[in-house]
């Protein structure tokens, strides 16, 4: 089992004169419970023959949300609880990743459906009003389908940073690009380029890069940071990110760190 520390920053800026602070900070217990290593195999017509497909490859890791720790700026203090609960629907999910570092599968999808029927029920009878009943039926969109889950997974504030989508083994060259969110808060993906730059000390060192999306409203500012990974490992044994941007008179800036922790 590996312990890992995601701390995160807001501070937004409305326009009107004040500044806000919240601060998330989560920690994770991450176990390997299965490696599937049976390829799968496809025939070539061109070489008359089977070959097998590494990519085939699956790692699954089963995470639990230990503890949350929330700090909100005083306007949203009514929602601090609220919040720091319903972060715990993603407790005892399994994700499985393939070699290349895809997430592909997300599993013990009745179990996370018992759970957060009864963290919804929970919720529903110390809180009330539209917003809360509007805001619990968007969490349940998400459940609907793996396919919904699965992009949720590459939000930062939750397995984005954790689950970066490196290969255990690559060359020297390696850069990959995919949509990323920072929240659940900004409803908007960007484009995220990851790019190998060294290795030191037994970990890959990457820099993360981001630009937003054609159709984006965002006036983006920052987008940088870096990620360090093992040799031959899926999980990050550190990663940071530093994100600024601006909608109309908003401007929001989050900074989020990521630590392996020893025991």
């Amino acid at each position: 089992m590996e312990h890992f520390r995601l701390i995160a920053v807001l501070t937004m800026d409305t326009g009107f004169g004040m500044v806000e602070e919240s601060r998330y900070e989560l920690v994770y217990i991450v176990n390997l419970l299965e490696v599937n290593d049976k390829n799968a195999a496809f025939y070539s017509k061109e070489f008359k023959m089977y070959f097998e497909k590494p990519s085939a490859v699956k790692y699954i890791y089963e995470v639990e949300t230990k503890d949350i720790v929330l700090s909100f700026a005083e306007p949203l203090k009514k929602s601090e609880e609220f919040i720091r609960r319903l972060f715990f629907r993603y407790d005892w999910i399994q994700i499985g990743v393939e070699a290349s570092g895809k997430i592909i599968s997300v599993g013990k999808a009745v179990e996370m459906e018992e759970s957060r029927k009864g963290l919804k029920a929970a919720l529903l009878e110390d809180y009330k009003g539209s917003r809360v009943e509007n805001y619990l039926e968007a969490v349940d969109n998400e459940f609907m389908q793996n396919s919904a889950l699965i992009p949720v997974l590459n939000q930062y504030l939750h397995f984005g940073l954790l689950f970066p989508g490196i290969p255990k083994t690559h060359n020297r060259e390696w850069n990959h690009t995919r949509q990323v969110e920072i929240s659940e808060y900004e409803k908007e993906k960007f484009e995220e380029k990851l790019v190998y730059t060294s290795f030191v000390d037994g970990l890959r060192n990457y820099t993360i890069t981001g630009e937003k999306l054609p159709d984006s409203k965002a006036n983006l500012s920052e987008f940088a940071g870096e990620i360090k990974v093992p040799a031959n490992d899926l999980l990050p044994a550190e990663a940071g990110l530093q994100f600024a941007c601006k909608w109309g008179k908003i401007k929001i800036n989050w900074h989020i760190t990521l630590n392996k922790e020893t025991n």
